[in-house]
């Protein structure tokens, strides 16, 4: 099966009420517009007065842009963590945790298109880019996955999500290798309870130009670190307080 079939197939199954036709609003054509004008805004400069603690606040830009460089692990803690202030942390695939400079993350090099192209390990597994009606994962070939990446015109492409990478034990110490937990981040409560018992707590991601996820939570409301090796990726943060029915569009 070509990559055309097996993406086809895949997009039949995860949006079936699209009926294949993926481009109908013609996303392709506006997206680099959209683009432009993102790129010219402020985009780390929004401000945030908590409601319920308002007299508390002062203007905070959200989210805070820091930098692994100069951030010691209790300056994080006591200026952000604890403040719970969504923050951006330059500099850890580049090397530097702690203000100290510790090695260059593998994926730098190793999860570009390029080398994963050429990566025997990796390029012939399957990875999850959906669920069907049913919550039975869609998988598909990364080989493909790459091409389809390449070439697809659709308004929202599928994105690979995928927890259940370490399944595969070559796939697992392959990607577990590529990176490692930053200190800013080593509490970990669930490794408290059995592998088998913990919620899924380590994701690998991949996606063309306009895809992404919607409005979500992390698994029984943790929280979460994210980081990005090649591309840019563009957040919307809501506040605790704000509605379920204003994040949570209906119909998506």
């Amino acid at each position: 099966m070509g990559w055309e079939s097996e993406l086809h197939k895949a997009k039949l199954g995860h949006r079936p009420r699209l009926k294949g036709n993926w481009e109908r609003d013609g996303f392709y054509e506006s997206f680099p517009e959209l683009v432009e004008r993102f790129d010219k805004e402020k985009n780390y400069q929004t401000y945030y007065i908590d409601e319920e603690t308002e007299h508390k606040w002062e203007h905070v830009s959200i989210p805070s842009v820091l930098d692994a460089e100069n951030l010691s692990i209790a300056q994080f803690h006591e200026d952000y963590e604890t403040k719970c202030i969504p923050s951006i942390i330059q500099n850890i695939p580049s090397g530097y945790d702690n203000k100290e400079f510790v090695g260059e993350w593998p994926a730098k090099k190793r999860w570009q298109i390029t080398a994963l192209e050429n990566d025997t390990t990796m390029v012939e597994g399957r990875f999850k880019c959906g669920e069907d009606d049913y919550e039975k994962n869609i998988k598909v070939k990364l080989r493909h996955f790459l091409s389809y990446a390449k070439e697809n015109r659709d308004d929202s492409p599928l994105y690979i999500f995928d927890s259940s990478f370490d399944d595969n034990k070559k796939h697992a110490d392959r990607l577990l290798r590529d990176y490692r937990v930053p200190s800013y981040f080593a509490d970990d409560l669930f490794r408290l309870v059995s592998e088998n018992r913990r919620p899924p707590y380590r994701w690998w991601l991949m996606g063309p130009k306009r895809s992404g996820t919607c409005v979500h939570y992390d698994p029984l409301g943790t929280s979460a670190w994210n980081t990005l090796i090649v591309g840019k990726k563009r957040w919307v943060l809501f506040p605790p307080y704000i509605s379920k029915s204003i994040v949570k569009v209906s119909g998506y």
